[in-house]
């Protein structure tokens, strides 16, 4: 035992080389045995007082000169070259074993990972540039590296029960995870490629969705429901549902269950033709022999005995500082190659209504 800088050593080397590979400890082990656990080296650091702070089996403490390239405080390398492995193989394996003792645990990690930012410390380069916590990359072969990617996950996560209040939420749906002290929620997704999951998703703010790019279909948002077996309820591809609750003390304005709307912006010079409108509704039938109901339901629900009298089922109307539209609604299609020229029902156009005095109750 030696005193070296203070503190007590059980063993010290100080090495100092100028060129060549230098190597304070090299162990070189042949193992022959086949079975039981094999160590290179094997630390057991036993505490039997209080208060000791930063209680380490092992430090490695790095000092980086000028012009270095690559340095690592630690590198583990498993080479498991042509042999067979039945069981687990890592280049680092880590357990944090927790007190017995019940609350006596302060704050346990399984794996600690810090980056010192002293003053006047810049890491340099932009947001793109390779700076992270933590750094997964694959080298070698072009065909092995594939073969790797095809069943390698980043994560592999056994052991926790899913359920509500857990690590992991109920249904494998969120993987909880701690920012500055705040718990936050990372949803996951049954299938590849898309966010498939039973749990639904919670807004607590006006979002907005751009769709920038793209020559053929400009979507922002698509519901698609495929129902190929029987069902009790209803089959439903988008549902708006607002509840107004405010019972005293609040100004309500305008309340919808859904909007749809459709603007024409200032300069807008493309041509060609297509549907343009605020909604479009359509209803099909590959069928022979089966229809649906109606393109369009539109219902007034009055319950515990509300009076909806006075409440038009639909309303039409216009605005703007532009010369108003005066049509009400339009029944039928123009047929190919014909103009609509009158109001009245024919070949051109099943029926037309306009608004005017004459005709407004």
């Amino acid at each position: 035992m030696e005193r070296v800088d203070g503190r007590l050593v059980g063993n010290y080397d100080k090495l100092v080389i100028t060129s060549g590979e230098s190597l304070s400890l090299d162990i070189n082990q042949t193992v022959a045995a086949s079975s039981g656990n094999v160590h290179a080296i094997d630390f057991d650091v036993t505490n039997t007082v209080n208060g000791i702070v930063n209680f380490r089996a092992f430090t490695v403490d790095l000092t980086m000169g000028a012009n270095c390239s690559g340095p690592y405080a630690g590198y583990f390398r498993t080479d498991i070259a042509s042999h067979e492995v039945a069981g687990l193989s890592a280049a680092l394996g880590m357990e944090l074993i927790l007190s017995s003792a019940a609350g006596k645990n302060g704050e346990a990690h399984g794996m600690t990972i810090d980056v010192a930012c002293p003053s006047g410390s810049d890491p340099g380069g932009t947001t793109a540039s390779k700076h992270s916590f933590i750094k997964v990359e694959t080298w070698g072969n072009e065909t092995a590296m594939g073969k790797w990617d095809d069943y390698a996950n980043l994560f592999f996560i056994n052991g926790p029960v899913a359920g509500s209040g857990n690590l992991i939420g109920s249904g494998n749906s969120t993987l909880r995870i701690n920012i500055a002290g705040t718990s936050r929620y990372v949803p996951t997704s049954s299938a590849e490629e898309s966010f498939t999951s039973a749990y639904p998703i919670v807004l607590t703010d006006y979002q907005t969705i751009t769709m920038t790019g793209g020559s053929a279909n400009q979507i922002g948002l698509t519901s698609s429901i495929t129902a190929n077996v029987d069902w009790a309820g209803w089959a439903i591809g988008t549902w708006g549902s607002v509840n107004i609750s405010a019972t005293s003390g609040a100004s309500a304005k305008n309340a919808l269950g859904g909007l749809a709307e459709l603007r024409i912006a200032s300069g807008f010079a493309a041509t060609g033709t297509g549907l343009v409108a605020g909604m479009y509704v359509g209803a099909y039938s590959d069928q022979a022999g089966k229809s649906p109901n109606t393109c369009l339901i539109v219902e007034g629900i009055a319950s515990n005995g509300v009076d909806l009298s006075l409440m038009p089922l639909a309303v039409f109307m216009s605005s703007g500082a532009g010369t108003e539209p005066y049509i009400a609604f339009e029944f039928g299609h123009v047929a190919a190659g014909k103009t609509v020229t009158t109001a009245a029902s024919g070949t051109d156009c099943m029926y037309r209504t306009s608004v005017t005095a004459a005709n407004i109750n």
